[in-house]
């Protein structure tokens, strides 16, 4: 950790496993589907892990689409109570549901 931030290379989702990622098209790598040829692996985990015991007041994500997902990852992340914000990409119902439940409003 250093100056409050931590990088891992580390996907997040709903369960535990492996990701992989196109790694030839700069900024436009994606998430690749079981069986595709090349790509780059890493962890797959729930936020709630990656947090582990520290207190964030802030999440910030870009996930892709994966929006829903990360966020039902992190029930217990997102009642601690130091926690006062939580941006993401998109904020579909399932997102706005999830994140109501532990007690955020929408805010634009």
């Amino acid at each position: 950790i250093r100056g409050g931030v931590e990088i891992t290379e580390t996907a997040l989702g709903a369960e535990p496993g492996v990701a992989r990622f196109s790694i030839d098209f700069d900024r436009t790598n994606r998430f690749l589907d079981e069986g595709s040829a090349a790509g780059h692996e890493v962890r797959l985990t729930a936020l709630d892990d990656v947090v582990g015991d520290r207190l964030p007041t802030m999440i910030k994500m870009d996930v892709e689409g994966y929006d829903a997902k990360v966020v039902k990852s992190a029930q217990e992340t997102s009642r601690k109570g130091l926690l006062l914000a939580v941006e993401t990409q998109r904020s579909g119902t399932s997102v706005i549901e999830v994140m109501t439940e532990a007690g955020f409003e929408q805010w634009r």
